[in-house]
Parts: structure tokens; sequence; C-alpha cells
């Protein structure tokens, strides 16, 4: 089998790695090397030149096979299947999904160092673990949270209760089995904590200083809706490179909108925010040891235009059990559903043109020592760790 290739050919996405000098970019690229070594992934990948201008970078893709890696590039939904993985039993494959989706990236993914891509990979992971283990209930006005843990201010929103660790509060509030009670969220709430546990879980463990600062700020304000996305992520892909609608890593924080303009007025059914959990798979928060296809998240979003009804005080309501039932009709006719899916799978546009999904992804922002970028309006960084700036990943 073909081994790992030492040629250097213009890169056109996959991860990009940095060194301050010659001699730590070798180090950065021997450890890359190593890693798709343990994982048995180096016969699949390459070293590409990728030039970034004042600074010294080493790049690496999926190899170029052109009978597959641009079709994985478009559709990583594919992966597990064309790589034999079996991500959901096994986090070692869980692990190389992620590697191989990066790498297969048709946008480049830059990464101040070899840390941060362990990291970033370690994060992911946490993330996936967890919404595997949500469930709790959809409600957009009467949420709620464990009171041993979290303090509802009317201007802040729910604070963590001081002494108390912020993981363990995140899974009491969403994961049954740790807490005997069913907590409500939206599901943009439900995708924000998931990121913040992925990262505080990472955090904790190798840059304490910022676990105690993601810990300052959840006890003094909640931050939420563009705040928050401005504090703990960053974006791959933008409107002017943008990702393949089909592009997910396991992970990622994506948006599905409602393209339907009537129905997405309705509170709570403005669209869908999930997590991409691999495999082809997205957890369904508020149902149990259930998860859904690219497909079923497609028809899920589009038949609710077909389920709004109005309730007894007038109130345009989504009746979901009807939208469920409207979704396993359609899957009985397979045209149907490459039509619903062709159309939702469309870039957003504005006004409600175009489909469900947007040209980039969330992930979360670096976390290790020296090159952590967090922005906390109530945790800052002291006056010394704030002069160093890393590099980041394309906004």
């Amino acid at each position: 089998m073909t081994q790992l290739s030492s040629l250097h050919v213009p890169s056109t996405g996959g991860i990009r790695v940095f060194g301050e000098t010659p001699r730590k970019l070798r180090v950065q690229r021997r450890n890359v090397l190593r890693r798709m070594g343990e994982l048995g992934l180096s016969p699949y990948v390459e070293e590409v030149s990728s030039p970034q201008p004042g600074q010294l970078s080493t790049g690496f893709r999926l190899r170029q096979d052109p009978d597959t890696a641009f079709s994985l590039s478009r559709d990583t939904t594919a992966l597990c299947e064309a790589f034999g993985l079996d991500s959901f039993a096994d986090p070692r494959d869980l692990e190389r999904e992620i590697w191989l989706a990066m790498l297969v990236s048709p946008v480049i993914i830059d990464f101040p160092s070899f840390a941060e891509i362990e990291s970033a990979v370690r994060i992911r992971m946490n993330i996936v673990a967890a919404a595997r283990k949500t469930f709790v209930r959809f409600d957009t006005m009467q949420v709620d949270r464990p009171t041993d843990y979290w303090t509802w201010d009317d201007d802040c929103g729910f604070l963590l209760n001081r002494g108390k660790s912020l993981v363990r509060a995140i899974e009491v509030a969403m994961q049954p089995g740790v807490s005997d009670r069913i907590f409500a969220f939206s599901c943009k709430r439900a995708g924000e904590y998931l990121v913040l546990l992925g990262l505080a879980k990472e955090a904790e463990a190798i840059n304490p200083a910022l676990y105690r600062r993601l810990v300052k700020q959840s006890q003094t304000c909640a931050l939420r809706g563009d705040d928050y996305d401005n504090a703990y992520l960053q974006k791959i892909g933008t409107p002017a490179e943008p990702l393949p609608p089909r592009f997910f890593i396991p992970g990622d924080r994506v948006w599905f909108r409602n393209p339907d303009k009537f129905s997405s007025d309705i509170t709570g059914f403005e669209g869908s925010f999930t997590v991409y959990i691999g495999g082809g798979r997205f957890p369904n928060f508020w149902k149990k040891h259930r998860t859904e296809t690219l497909i079923t998240k497609c028809l899920t979003l589009y038949f609710w235009r077909e389920a709004v009804y109005q309730n007894a005080e007038g109130e345009w309501q989504v009746d979901e059990p009807l939208a469920d039932r409207l979704v396993e009709q359609a899957l009985k006719d397979p045209e149907r559903v490459e039509q619903i899916v062709d159309e939702m799978m469309q870039w957003q546009e504005p006004n409600w043109e175009g489909g469900a999904m947007e040209p980039s992804r969330d992930c979360a922002r670096f976390v290790r020592p020296g090159t952590e970028d967090f922005d906390l309006p109530d945790a800052p960084k002291p006056v010394w760790q704030a002069e160093f700036i890393g590099s980041r990943v394309n906004r």
C-alpha cells in the first residue's frame, strides 16, 4: 500500500500547521506524521505545500485519488463507509473519522501547532460523546436547570453556582442518568451547552487558567446568541469560500435553516441547531436514544410547513407528530425524498430563497496556553497573556 508522500504539491484544502522556526516546523511535521501512523492513516495522506505569506507552514490532505477524494470532500457522511469505520462503537474510529474529515476539507483549516490539532480532535470527541447522551425537553419559553448547579438571573440567564464544576453542571442538565429530571432547552442553547462542555473538559485538562476563565464567565453572565458565537466559536468556510452542503466534521455545530417563510416565523421552528456526531448522523435531543440522518433531518424541517395549525388562543403552532408522520410517508417515495433533500441542501439565501444550509460550520476556538484566543467579556486574559496573539483559523 502506498505510504505517506513526502512530495510537496500545491494545497487545495486539508489542514495546515505552522512553526515559528524551521526547526519548530519540522517538529510539528514529525508529530503529524507520527499521529497518522498511530491511527493507521498514513497510506491515505499526502503532505502538501501550503504557503502562508510571512509564516512557515506545511499542509496535509487526503491523498488525491480521483475516484474517491473529490466525492468525499463534497459528502463526508460517506467517510465511515468508505474507510470501514464504526465511529459509534469505537472511539478510535471516531478519532480517525475526525482526522479524515479535516484532511478532506476543501477549505484549508489552519492550526498554530500540532498540539492545537490534538486538542481540537479531543474537543470534537467530547462534543460527540455528550451529544449522544443528551436528552432534554424542547421548550423555548419555560426553560429550567438543576438548581444545585444553576441559578436564574433576569439579566444574565442561568448562572453557574459558585464552587460547582462547569463540566458536571452541564452534564447534570443534559444527560438523564446523571439527573433523574429532564430539563428544557431550545435547540440553539442545547448546541451551545454541548460545545461549551467539550471546551471545558479539554481546558480543565490542559489549560487550567482558561478553564477558570470559562467558569468565571459562566458564573457572571451566560453568553448567548452572537455573544456566545464570538466568544467560543470560529468558523470553517465563508460565503466567498463555502463548504459543500454535505460536508461535516464530527463535533461541528450546524445550523439547518427552515427555508419556509411562514412556518419559520413560529417560535422554535426558525430552523434547527444541532451537532454532527459522525457516521452520517445527527442527535435528536428530544427523543431518547434516537438519531437522525441527513435525509430525515431535511424531511423533518421541510414538513413543518405542512403541519402548521392555530391553537385555541389563535397562535400558530407546528404539529410535530403530524410532521413525523409525513416524514414516514415520504420515505416510501424515493423520488420525492430526493427532490425534497436536493431542495433543502441548497445554500441559504436572503429573503427565504435557497435552502437550509450555511456556507460554514462552527467549531471551538483554540485552547492551548500561548495560542488560545478566547475573548470573554467578564473573564479577560491577564495583561501579560493577552499580549500574545496566536494564529487563527479562517473566519
